[in-house]
């Protein structure tokens, strides 16, 4: 009988404790990804258009600022994980194809997104945005 109740108490223990680990690993879900938004593509108007969109889906955007024009495409920088866990978070939200990991926790930004020139072929941007900044 003993043995039988001690079974079931350190069944009780690794479930509990389980459930706290679990718990911890996945409090960085709740918390909203922080990202700043540059937008070098010479089109104006996006970054609002960008930081509305985003914030919807409870992202925090910490920053937005237009950049001097720039030959590049749109990218994701992910500066907290090695892996661009939350690069491509942000990635699959925008449906951005490019994304980068660059390791610097010495911001508050987790994520920086670069409007380039090819903004205008992103799914998520509607043409009558484009077109009114024209």
């Amino acid at each position: 009988m003993v043995k039988g109740k001690l079974s079931l108490l350190s069944i009780f223990l690794i479930l509990i404790l389980f459930l706290f680990f679990f718990a911890i690993l996945n409090r960085k879900e709740d918390e909203p990804i922080r990202v700043v938004i540059l937008n070098a593509s010479g089109k104006k108007g996006l970054n609002k258009f960008f930081s509305n969109y985003l914030r919807n889906r409870k992202v925090d955007i910490i920053y937005t600022a237009d950049v001097e024009k720039e030959s590049i495409n749109t990218v994701v920088v992910d500066r907290y994980s090695n892996r661009c866990y939350y690069g491509k978070k942000i990635a699959s939200i925008l449906k951005i194809k490019n994304y980068v990991s660059i390791i610097d926790t010495n911001f508050t930004e987790q994520v920086i997104i670069i409007l380039g020139n090819d903004v205008d072929k992103l799914k998520i941007l509607k043409r009558s945005v484009i077109e009114k900044n024209k």
